[in-house]
């Protein structure tokens, strides 16, 4: 029988556990490095569409995830001025088409739930790639902390600033597109009950931009990402901070629910939307 291959995973956030979780699956273990030095509180909501949700139990992942999940059974679309409703997405009829839900997580929540499919003892914490070093035979990752890895096989799922993408293909010299994200994260406690009904999932539209805001964690957090047109450049990230009576003040005159929504955000953060080049492929060799 032949042997196994060694299989390294750089980055451990959605991505990278997901890999890893599957692989386990299969019989193959991989070591996961991930630049944070914990899997915590880091980002905020997360929509999970049904395919990735059928995947996931296909991985054994099922009952974890279905633990974490807020089920979403609509979006109701209001003007951003006048509060009038203009749409409604009803998702009851989802799953039975589908054969899952379209769920919503915390996404560190998700994150914990990936992570039961991966034996911790292959995942590697507060290892920052700064180098890949491809060979005939292996790549060789080495780490900020002047650990060096060899692998058989690398899967990059290192984000946005990938150090893997960057080994194979040079800078990449992103392109801002003029648009910009505004997240939050408040306590669901603080918001009155009507703010978000009927479905607790709802989004508000206007000139040039748009807001969401749905509950996450059964009703306990209320999470809130809006997009919106700018011509002031803006920095590309995940957890830039932001300025909240910036942020209140991108959404004038706004009807009765969603200033009271804006009103209750003591912390936010901001960041562009950028689009890179599309490469040929999307590996070399053995990464």
């Amino acid at each position: 029988m032949s042997k196994a291959p060694r299989i390294a995973i750089a980055g451990g956030g959605l991505a990278g556990l997901a890999a890893a979780a599957a692989l386990a699956k299969f019989g193959f273990a991989a070591e996961v490095f991930e630049a944070a030095p914990s899997l915590g509180e880091i980002g905020a909501g997360v929509n999970v569409s049904p395919q990735a949700i059928r995947a996931l139990r296909a991985i054994g992942l099922g009952e974890s995830v279905a633990a974490a999940a807020n089920i979403a059974s609509g979006v109701l679309t209001r003007d951003m001025h006048s509060g009038a409703p203009l749409d409604y997405r009803d998702h009851a009829s989802v799953e039975r088409r589908f054969g899952a839900p379209l769920c919503t997580f915390h996404r560190a929540d998700l994150l914990d739930a990936l992570a039961r499919g991966v034996d911790r003892r292959r995942l590697h914490l507060d290892h920052r790639l700064i180098a890949v070093v491809e060979g005939a035979a292996s790549v060789e990752l080495r780490f900020a902390n002047g650990v060096k890895h060899d692998a058989e096989l690398v899967l990059a799922a290192d984000g946005i600033h990938s150090q893997v993408r960057r080994a194979l293909y040079g800078d990449d010299h992103p392109a801002f597109t003029g648009q910009m994200v505004w997240r939050a994260l408040i306590a669901g406690a603080s918001l009155p009950a009507d703010i978000l009904e009927p479905s607790g999932h709802i989004q508000w539209l206007g000139p040039g931009r748009h807001f969401f805001a749905y509950y996450l964690r059964d009703r306990d957090v209320v999470n809130i990402v809006t997009q919106q047109d700018t011509e002031q450049w803006v920095e590309e990230g995940w957890s830039i901070p932001g300025d909240v009576e910036e942020m209140r003040a991108s959404f004038p005159d706004p009807e009765p629910r969603l200033k009271a929504l804006l009103d209750t955000v003591t912390r936010c953060s901001q960041w562009g939307l950028f689009t890179r080049p599309l490469t040929g492929n999307w590996g070399r060799g053995r990464i």
